[in-house]
């Protein structure tokens, strides 16, 4: 049997100036009278109007006398730990709300040093049929990551490999079938994770306005080498898990997902292309896009929410995901059935024709293993972004999937297709 060592109230008073403690109390009811106040709420300087300071030094400690003979009901210390809790969940508020106001600051600030990208307009004759539509997924491109090798064991990923990386995708859409260029419009998916952001760490990549900066720098000039090799462009664009604001949404954004960083570097890229007139920018505020193909409906989100795909990169579980694409479908007129569904988040690339007819596209990534990969046992990944072609009752036609490399980091001679952030 413990036997406990602490005071109750009353033992903790100088128990050989009972007279003086009276003293303090007779003192305490009278001043709480006069004031309007509880006896607990009257001040030492209030009951010196009554007794000495002699007096009160003798019987004790002012707040002992109080929690003897005045004690705390059991709903007043609950209302203090309320109040208590209130303060705590405001302080917490504040500090998010401040951290919020600081990450909007730092990226006006990076907008403030966006270079001004040179535009080669497309000479646009007579505006022929469109009979082919070319898709090019861009998701998980992690600019700003800035991984090195002496951390991964695999691959440097800075500025000039992010630049030279893009520039290959760039070059290789370009280049696609150009001998029906005239009747080609181009489609661009923008399906989030264009940033690095700082999700598992607060010290990841670059600073988050140099990572907005730089994104916003480099897929300008693809929008503009775009707009000069193609007819028509169209920019879809969608948040990713890395491009939120963690200031406000510290975990997976379930609600208003678009209010992240990401969405102000899309806004950025518009405002930077308004003089290119064939590029057209579509930035919803749902958590998804939808666009049409030859009468056929292609769904494309990131893959953080919405649509779950599990791991492409261990198994694919085609029955899962015709589950998923029937629940969609079912609550779509037959005309609006997606045919087409895209997303990237998995870093893995793959096409699935599932038995209900529908299509699924999987995006790899443009960025090599990073430390959070590696710290999951994952070394290696193929680097990579899909383009797809849709043609009349063909919405997934020829496919290719266009490889990035260490080869690609180090030629120079992508820098003339898109140039590299400089400070």
């Amino acid at each position: 049997m413990k036997i406990s060592n602490k005071k109750s109230p009353k033992a903790a008073l100088n128990k050989n100036n009972n007279k003086h403690v009276q003293q303090v109390v007779d003192a305490l009811i009278i001043a709480a009278a006069e004031t309007g106040k509880t006896e607990r709420e009257v001040t030492k300087s209030e009951i010196l109007n009554y007794i000495s300071n002699y007096a009160l030094e003798r019987a004790g400690n002012l707040g002992a006398v109080k929690n003897a003979h005045f004690p705390l009901a059991d709903k007043d210390l609950a209302g203090i730990q309320k109040t208590k809790n209130q303060t705590s969940y405001i302080t917490a508020l504040e500090k998010r709300v401040a951290t919020s106001e600081i990450n909007e600051e730092k990226i006006l600030e990076s907008l403030k040093n966006i270079r001004k990208v040179e535009v080669k307009p497309y000479v646009r004759g007579k505006q022929p049929t469109v009979r082919r539509e070319l898709n090019l997924v861009l998701s998980d491109l992690h600019i700003g990551s800035d991984i090195h090798k002496t951390e991964t064991g695999n691959l440097d990923f800075g500025r000039n490999e992010e630049s030279r990386r893009l520039a290959r995708i760039v070059k290789d859409t370009c280049d696609y079938k150009q001998q029906y260029r005239k009747e080609t419009k181009l489609n661009v998916l923008l399906l989030g994770d264009i940033i690095q952001n700082q999700l598992h760490d607060a010290r990841d990549g670059a600073p988050a306005a140099e990572q907005c900066g730089r994104a916003i720098y480099l897929l300008t000039q693809a929008v503009a080498q775009f707009s000069a090799n193609f007819p028509s462009v169209v920019v879809y664009c969608n948040t990713g898990n890395h491009g939120r604001n963690t200031g406000r949404h510290h975990g997976r954004a379930v609600n208003q997902k678009w209010d992240s960083l990401e969405q102000i570097v899309y806004f950025a890229i518009r405002e930077s292309c308004k003089g290119m007139k064939n590029v057209k920018f579509v930035i919803p505020k749902t958590p998804y896009v939808v666009y049409e193909v030859f009468g056929k409906k292609v769904f494309a989100t990131h893959g953080d929410s919405v649509l779950n795909v599990g791991y492409p990169g261990k198994a694919i579980n085609t029955g899962r995901l015709e589950t998923q694409v029937n629940r969609f479908n079912a609550s779509l007129s037959d005309r609006e059935e997606y045919s087409v569904l895209v997303v990237g988040h998995v870093h893995t690339a793959s096409i699935t024709h599932l038995s209900n007819g529908a299509v699924t596209i999987t995006n790899g990534a443009m960025v090599p293993v990073d430390e959070y990969a590696v710290s999951i046992g994952l070394m290696e990944t193929t680097s990579g972004q899909y383009m797809f072609e849709s043609t009349e009752g063909f919405p997934v036609g020829d496919c290719r999937y266009i490889k990035v490399s260490i080869k690609d980091d180090k030629d120079t001679t992508l820098d003339k297709v898109i140039k590299s952030w400089e400070d």
